[in-house]
């Protein structure tokens, strides 16, 4: 299973709801997520980021009982969490906005996000607000949570190393209650619970110009796309136009990159 991609701006993209497969202009193959947050990437990219993910030694405790075999220690990435700032009688209380939505079926690919509308989040308070949140799912998952900002809100996401595997059930506990924000305000509980359906994926390969429908590794069908031809699109006054994104922001980082946006680092939930 190939991990969330971080793939180059010319590969294929397909944007979740969206009726076509929008233009790729190189690579041999790519992987369509259809379902949850769609994703591309070509062979090249996959191998560069598997390179990059095996150099990275998360914690990884097992979900069944640990082996008493004898063996070396990992070096874990995951840093012991600090005491979360509490703000007592708080003016203010921000508590943030959750998706997936409580109870819902989602795909593989599929985020947990937490958006603090219309509040910066002090970076010194994040690795305490980060050891307040817990991610716990039927299977052994290893991930890790990334902080971002955007137009005024501070966000916090977790992605797993690889994609959901197909089943699993995951919930998120916030214990955010009085956990400070700023000096004049706190953060609120949340909590949420969903299941990761079927592992639908899009496999597009460019030099035979064909798309094949996969689901739980199973081809269901093989339609034929185009990706398009190589250009350069300029605007009136004949400067290239800037290259814009496709929606999905930090989730096209690599691993790596993913984990420097974490204050604490990986972990097997």
């Amino acid at each position: 299973m190939p991990a969330f991609p971080a793939p180059e701006r010319r590969a294929a993209r397909m944007r979740h709801g969206a009726p076509a497969l929008r233009a790729a202009l190189a690579g041999a193959a790519a992987t369509v997520l259809l379902a949850g947050c769609a994703i591309a990437e070509s062979d090249t990219d996959r191998l560069g980021r598997k390179a990059a993910a095996d150099a990275v030694d998360p914690v990884d405790t097992a979900a069944s009982p640990p082996s008493t075999a004898p063996g070396p220690a990992p070096d874990p990435t995951r840093s012991p969490a600090p005491e979360a700032r509490l703000l007592r009688n708080p003016p203010r209380q921000v508590r943030p906005a959750i998706a997936p939505a409580h109870g819902t079926t989602v795909g593989i690919g599929q985020p947990v996000s937490l958006a603090f509308k219309g509040q910066k989040v002090d970076p010194a308070l994040r690795a305490g607000i980060e050891g307040r949140m817990e991610i716990k799912t039927s299977t052994g998952v290893v991930g890790a949570w990334h902080w971002a900002e955007a137009k005024g809100d501070t966000h916090l996401h977790f992605r797993p190393r690889e994609y959901w595997p197909a089943g699993t059930e995951v919930t998120l506990d916030a214990r955010l209650a009085g956990v400070k924000l700023d000096d004049r305000t706190a953060a609120g509980n949340r909590r949420l619970t969903f299941r990761v359906g079927p592992a639908m994926v899009s496999k597009v390969d460019l030099a035979a110009h064909t798309l094949t429908v996969v689901k739980d590794g199973t081809p269901l069908r093989t339609i034929p796309v185009s990706g398009g031809d190589v250009i350069e699109v300029t605007g009136t006054t004949g400067k290239p136009m800037d290259h814009f994104g496709n929606g999905y922001g930090d989730w096209n980082l690599s691993w790596d990159e993913w984990l420097r946006g974490s204050t604490l680092g990986a972990s097997k939930s």
